[in-house]
């Protein structure tokens, strides 16, 4: 069976292209506007730095998936900013110079950025519109997402909220995976999720999208590319401020699959914005 082969090309020429319009919005005023236009500022646990490159959490920071989160230290192989106000998080082999720091034989980088910080610093929001635009990575094995947590699991005792408003499949580049779910202390989840196809028959590794959601008091509506996909209603956890998070994370199937494209990818970032 024929295999699609996608080449990611990026803008750096500083041209501004087309956003769709963030009609979700409406109403609410801007308080974070990140457009990737100076050096990444990065710590694993965010200490003296804008993000944190492991998901923070009550017991300190974490990994989760197939890939190392790297930290970012200006390498090519963590992420960074580039020309013409991109992030790009790659996914790479492990240097045959290094090991798996957790000792679980993983063999590949990924990354990701939290806004906030363990201890719980960093930049949170109550009840507002969360959206990104980005560009997401095709290809068996690769997961870009962007999220939300609520800020009460930075400090741990009681559910955590948790609003997916994109998880991207690479072997399903037609479908957004979207949710709101709560984490008890059970480790069960409780609440909604969606799987709507990009607007218009859309693939969103052949173009930049926005993915969006805003968390109300009544619930969490999605949205992609300002469209409206779905509505989940109030999950526990999700009166508290939210932060967020934007990772390239990899799957058990990433090893054989990826060999093709020499185990590399990379997930872009153009935008991310907060309106309250």
């Amino acid at each position: 069976m024929a295999v699609p082969l996608y080449v990611q090309f990026v803008n750096s020429s500083g041209i501004q292209q087309r956003i769709p319009a963030s009609t979700p919005a409406r109403g609410l005023d801007l308080k974070y506007d990140e457009t990737f236009a100076r050096p990444l500022s990065a710590t694993r646990t965010g200490a003296g730095a804008t993000y944190a490159s492991g998901k923070p959490n009550s017991f300190g920071v974490n990994d989760f998936g197939a890939a190392i989160f790297a930290q970012p230290d200006g390498s090519g192989s963590t992420a960074s900013t580039m020309p013409g106000g991109y992030l790009r998080i790659p996914a790479r082999p492990l240097p045959s110079s290094k090991s798996d720091p957790a000792g679980y034989g993983r063999t590949s980088t990924g990354g990701l950025l939290s806004s906030a910080h363990m201890g719980g610093s960093g930049f949170s929001a109550q009840y507002g519109y969360f959206e990104i635009r980005a560009l997401g990575p095709a290809g068996v094995g690769t997961w870009s997402a962007f999220w939300l947590l609520s800020s009460g699991s930075l400090v741990g005792g009681g559910p955590t909220a948790e609003v997916d408003a994109a998880e991207l499949y690479g072997d399903a580049p037609s479908t957004v995976f979207q949710a709101a779910h709560s984490w008890t202390d059970r480790g069960d989840t409780l609440g909604r999720s969606l799987a709507p196809a990009v607007p218009g028959g859309g693939d969103w590794a052949l173009s930049w999208h926005t993915y969006g959601a805003r968390v109300t008091p009544n619930g969490v509506d999605l949205y992609v590319d300002g469209v409206h996909t779905g509505h989940t209603a109030r999950v526990v956890g999700t009166g508290q401020p939210f932060f967020f998070l934007v990772d390239l994370a990899l799957t058990d199937a990433w090893q054989d699959a990826s060999v093709a494209t020499g185990r590399r990818s990379d997930l872009y970032v153009d935008s991310i914005r907060v309106w309250v």
